[in-house]
């Protein structure tokens, strides 16, 4: 009986991890207009990535296994360079499997002026 029930045992071990929980986030630099800005890190609950460099029209993606405390309300930190100091600007989204965050300098067009989309 129990040499009929280990094959089934096996298959599911080795399928019980569910690709349903990973995400992908992807962080576009979309500021034209300010010469030197660059993304310096990306933090999320339980993910903090730093000593990054997207520059000027880069993306980059993450893939995230879990986002503690689910995707929802998710409170995303963007760390960038700009002028001669470092900035920060947060929001928050609801993160899908594949979410695109794009960094753009509002109208005004300072340092201060970015918003996320």
């Amino acid at each position: 009986m129990f040499k009929k029930l280990l094959p089934l045992f096996a298959l599911i071990a080795l399928t019980g991890c569910s690709k349903d929980d990973v995400y992908q986030l992807t962080i576009t630099n979309n500021v034209a207009s300010i010469e030197n800005f660059e993304i310096r890190s990306v933090s999320l609950v339980g993910h903090n990535f730093k000593d990054l460099a997207i520059g000027i029209g880069e993306s980059k993606t993450f893939t995230l296994n879990e986002i503690q405390g689910g995707a929802d309300n998710t409170n995303i930190t963007i760390g960038y360079w700009c002028g001669t100091r470092s900035w920060n600007v947060a929001q928050v989204f609801d993160i899908k499997k594949n979410t695109t965050i794009t960094i753009n300098q509002t109208f005004s067009g300072g340092c201060r002026d970015i918003e996320l989309n």
